[in-house]
């Protein structure tokens, strides 16, 4: 094996520029500066919230090794782990009733489930069926349980019973100590069938087109006269409140004396609007929430009537309601305005009193804080919950918890949750660093999240979570604002990034290009188009790209569209446009540009299409583009273009293919469209470095990287070191250094904290070397750092 030598920075000062501090040179060791636990650990849970509404509890779910419970909004937090330890790969979810019983649902070995139940917040625990003969289940391997509120739990085997009479519902209203059998009326599931509707009632669809309802606590039935084409709730005066995409009706009686709420008014012109009703759920026995179209919330009560509670204006067809969450008598509703053009595009989050009728409401410019789901139902599973006006903790899907203290002005992560080493411990990634100046930095984590501390400090705040937002289209009427959903914009327009246009302005991207200060207040919109790439070039030009390319020479006021003579291909029905990597200009004023280009096989293994890659020059400012530059390959996916203080430029290019057979060869057709493949479906190979002497126009190949199976979190990129040196930092596959000008790399090995993924390396001028890894921000004494192989 090639032994490692260590090459000690021995930086001469005397001989730099006055102005750069003296570095202490004594040894010190990595200092993390943000390590933030990540939950889950080892084993899947929710990742979400559950309310106990007796004990004024939320427990989180981060998986078998990871619940635990607060009783003070986040402030502690005590860890329930023991009360299943015996249990081994255990998978968990929680639910919890209105009495306080916390119902466990693990997956054993990834295969079984079994229900265990505690009736004293983890003191003890029990199987919740305590005698299995009671039902036709298979011993302690049970079916997952449903909760009706307040205090009905059942279980429906109809999917594994073959004995027809024993198919129906078994539920038990005492926590499993005795068990009742409703057999099942009908085989039909639509519209509300197997929905709560009332406290401790089932819905289910008869064949006469109308609802019956089960009592899983009397074991009564209840006839009803609501057709099954709606979707309804039931007060306890039998008033019943349907819905389902249209609108709200007001049921009265056996008569059906009916009451119809269709239109709302536009708080801009006083205009009417349709109200089209999402989503109804009961609050209480005389009280249900509404939320429609548009992010309208209301509530309903029989004696009061339909009172709105949010009616936010009209700015996007996409605006709604994308997060509930309840504790005690608080709700909590945020509703999204996408598209971060200007201040109309907000998040607002209401609070509504549900006892005293209190709204409380906060407008905040940004993006999502936590990603959208749908609002139903409250009392079980959360991503948001309320502890008072302003303190509010909400987690997302991967773990990350998060608290407010100031309603939602800034969140910071929550890392006071006691952990069990011996479980192992993960922390939350970062893939970009950026500095802003006197010791502060930004932090761009694995999951989009953009954090920032004072200097000197490590107190993290999370001024932008998921900043970079595109509109994905699921269904012809449901379109969600996420970060990148399965990595397809990641795979053909690279990682989203962000760009300190000054240390305390932020231009971040997505679907527009807009300006914030960096602790996250908005200030205006830069470009109205898409980007996820923004770099400036030289003083006086500034690119921002996505599938179009958009250049910039007087800081942003004003913008040139890119189009004469830049590549496309036509793939199919559609003509593709070729993404921009990098770009940098040359020592003679010159443009190049680095295409993202991706090379297509069908399922049996021939090349058919090729995305263009390579590199191309503008010598007119960008108004027209020429292939020009020889020695790099037009198909490779270039992510990084630097140019030398000598003149010298370098190139990494790597080979990315989307191969069929590598995936899913027997069902793909031989043509793929590239936006049903994610990042998982693109081969990452290997990855080179070019280098060019004569202003780009030839280029030479100086090293070549091991080859990787998937794109990584981020590109593969430069950096230069304070004595002149390149570092190519290639994500997975290592890092790179040359002390020649580029003409030779070694692979350098720069850290002795565990050998994590390194994603970005950062120099300052105090003396620090910063490392962006996958288990945090961590940085070093340049003068401690750095092992080149021989």
């Amino acid at each position: 094996m090639t032994r490692y030598t260590l090459l000690l920075f021995v930086l001469v000062f005397l001989a730099l520029d006055a102005s750069v501090a003296v570095v202490d040179a004594r040894a010190q060791g990595p200092e993390w500066m943000m390590r933030i636990p990540k939950y889950y650990r080892l084993k899947g849970g929710s990742s979400q919230f559950v309310v106990d509404p007796v004990r004024k509890a939320t427990l989180f779910d981060g998986g078998a090794y990871d619940t635990y419970v607060t009783y003070d909004g986040g402030g502690s937090w005590e860890s329930i782990f023991d009360i299943k330890m015996f249990f081994i790969d255990v998978q968990s979810n929680w639910k919890i009733d209105g009495a306080g019983n916390w119902y466990y649902q693990g997956l054993v070995y990834a295969h079984f489930n079994v229900n265990l139940v505690t009736e004293d917040a983890g003191k003890t625990i029990r199987y919740l069926v305590q005698d299995t003969n009671q039902l036709p289940l298979n011993g302690r391997y049970e079916l997952p349980l449903n909760l009706v509120m307040p205090n009905s739990v059942y279980f429906d085997p109809i999917s594994i019973e073959t004995d027809t009479s024993k198919r129906g519902i078994y539920s038990s209203c005492d926590a499993g100590r005795t068990w009742q059998f409703a057999k099942q009326p009908s085989m039909y599931y639509t519209g509300n069938s197997m929905k709560g509707v009332h406290a401790n009632h089932l819905s289910f669809h008869l064949e006469n087109h109308k609802y019956i309802e089960r009592d899983l606590c009397n074991a009564t039935w209840d006839s009803t006269t609501v057709p099954i084409v709606d979707w309804y709730v039931r007060f306890n005066d039998s008033t019943v409140l349907t819905y389902n995409q249209r609108p709200l009706r007001i049921r009265r009686g056996v008569l059906d004396t009916n009451e119809v709420y269709r239109y709302y008014i536009n708080p801009d012109n006083g205009a009417l609007r349709k109200l089209v009703s999402e989503a109804v759920t009961l609050l209480n026995d005389t009280t249900a929430l509404i939320i429609a179209k548009e992010g309208v919330v209301a509530t309903y009560s029989p004696g009061v009537g339909l009172r709105f509670v949010d009616v936010p204006p009209y700015r996007h067809p996409q605006q709604r309601v994308c997060d509930v969450g309840r504790f005690g008598d608080l709700l909590l509703v945020r509703t999204v305005i996408p598209n971060g053009a200007g201040v109309d595009s907000n998040n607002r989050w209401t609070v509504l009193n549900i006892v005293t009728g209190s709204v409380s409401q906060y407008i905040r410019p940004g993006a999502p804080i936590t990603r959208e789901l749908s609002p139903w139902p409250l009392l079980q599973n959360q991503r948001v919950v309320p502890y008072s006006d302003s303190v509010w903790i909400a987690t997302l899907d991967f773990g990350e918890v998060m608290r407010t203290t100031d309603a939602g002005v800034s969140w910071k992560m929550i890392e006071n949750m006691p952990r069990d080493e011996q479980w192992g411990l993960n922390f939350v990634g970062a893939t970009r660093l950026y500095p802003r100046g006197d010791g502060a930095m930004a932090v761009l984590s694995e999951r989009g999240r953009l954090l920032v501390n004072e200097p000197g400090t490590k107190s993290w705040t999370i001024t932008h979570l998921g900043p970079f937002s595109h509109a994905f289209k699921f269904s012809p009427t449901s379109t969600f604002y996420l970060e990148d959903y399965r990595g397809k914009l990641r795979s053909r327009f690279g990682p989203s990034t962000a760009y300190f246009h000054h240390p305390d302005t932020l231009w971040t991207s997505g679907d527009v290009v807009t300006r914030w200060s960096s602790s996250g207040v908005f200030i205006d919109t830069v470009l109205t188009r898409k980007a996820r790439l923004i770099k400036r070039l030289s003083d006086k030009l500034i690119v921002a790209a996505m599938d179009s390319v958009w250049l910039s020479f007087n800081d942003g006021r004003e913008w040139v569209y890119i189009n004469e003579h830049w590549p496309k291909v036509v793939y199919g029905k559609d003509t593709v446009k070729c993404s921009l990597g990098d770009m940098v200009v040359t020592p003679s004023g010159s443009i190049l540009a680095g295409l993202r280009g991706i090379r297509l096989y069908d399922t049996l293994g021939i090349a058919k299409d090729s995305v263009p890659g390579g590199i191309i020059r503008s010598t007119d400012n960008g108004l027209t583009w020429s292939p020009g530059p020889t020695g790099v390959p037009n198909y490779l996916y270039i992510s990084s273009l630097i140019k030398l203080p000598t003149g010298t430029l370098l190139c990494l290019a790597s080979e990315i293919t989307v191969d069929p057979r590598t995936f899913n060869a027997s069902n793909e057709p031989s043509r793929m469209a590239l936006s049903d493949c994610g990042v998982k479906q693109h081969k990452f190979g290997q990855a080179y470095i070019y280098r060019s002497v004569d202003d780009g126009w030839t280029w030479t190949e100086t090293f070549i990287f091991p080859s990787r199976e998937f794109l990584p979190a981020t590109d593969p990129t430069f950096t230069m070191m304070p004595d002149g040196r390149i570092m190519a930092i290639n994500p997975d596959a290592g890092i790179a250094v040359s002390a020649t000008d580029g003409a030779s790399f070694g692979i350098g090995d720069p850290l002795y904290i565990g050998n994590p993924v390194i994603n970005d390396v950062v120099f300052t001028n105090d003396g620090w070397a910063h490392f962006a890894t996958d288990s945090g921000y961590v940085r070093v004494r340049i003068s401690n750092i750095l092992d080149v192989k021989e």
